[in-house]
């Protein structure tokens, strides 16, 4: 992409051993200098702008949870207990003990999750058909793939809440998360894990490089959004969309074969 005299070009680093070498011979003698930055090691398309900030990592990449290094699990975990208050829509559960039910030779069956959410009877009547969500959350800027491989175990297990009572949760979504649509993404669907993502004021700030809102922390979320594949619900205190529906993913970015 041609820049302007004076110009920061943010490239790839799998693209910028071919890339910096072609640039720099077309813009020898121009006077247009070529910024090349680094993307610290995280796995991006060719070609895909980056923002990272001041501890190497851009809160905004799909592979990764949202927010910063420093914005520590509890502290994520307390902003998502004060929301689902917020929507005051679900029986909470936290903490919640389980065992897995098919586990594999030599594994522990003893399994915790951090939170099950049962949906009110109001939420259901609004279409809610998610059933049991299981929530499993992590710090800002954690990879998530061992978080996803926890996941696949939750929905294998029975949970253990008062009374005796055992509740399956029909999906297990990872707070705080975009989702993606990724290879990872299509095996999410099919094991019904997903996204429970921070829905931000709609008044945030935007990086004007990447579009996305920049200026907003964790006390900022106003809402939550609950998504596997293309199936999501979004709550707000006094707002709820549900979609019920799998359809292809925006961009053109399909979940898979199915």
């Amino acid at each position: 992409m041609p820049g302007l005299p004076g110009s920061t070009q943010r490239l790839h680093p799998r693209t910028q051993a071919g890339m910096a070498s072609e640039e720099e011979e077309r813009r020898k003698g121009s006077g247009v200098s070529l910024e090349i930055t680094w993307g610290h090691g995280m796995p991006l398309e060719p070609n895909t702008p980056t923002v990272v900030n001041q501890y190497g990592l851009d809160p905004y990449r799909d592979d990764y949870t949202m927010g910063e290094r420093t914005d520590d699990e509890t502290t994520l975990v307390a902003r998502l207990d004060e929301l689902l208050k917020e929507c005051g829509q679900f029986q909470v559960w936290r903490e919640v003990p389980g065992h897995l039910m098919h586990p594999m030779p030599g594994q522990s069956t003893a399994v915790r999750i951090d939170r099950l959410l049962r949906p009110s009877n109001a939420l259901i009547a609004q279409g809610w058909k998610f059933g049991v969500i299981g929530i499993e959350a992590k710090r800002g800027g954690e990879k998530v793939g061992p978080a996803l491989a926890q996941m696949v175990d939750y929905r294998r297990s029975l949970f253990s809440i008062d009374g005796g009572i055992t509740l399956h949760p029909s999906y297990v979504l990872l707070w705080p998360w975009r989702g993606n649509g990724g290879p990872s993404w299509s095996q999410c669907i099919q094991q019904r894990l997903g996204a429970a993502t921070p829905v931000h004021p709609s008044s945030a700030e935007r990086d004007p490089f990447t579009g996305h809102q920049v200026a907003v922390r964790p006390s900022d979320w106003d809402g939550i959004n609950f998504r596997s594949g293309d199936t999501f619900a979004q709550l707000r205190p006094g707002r709820v969309i549900i979609s019920n529906e799998q359809r292809v993913l925006a961009q053109g970015r399909k979940t898979g074969s199915r």
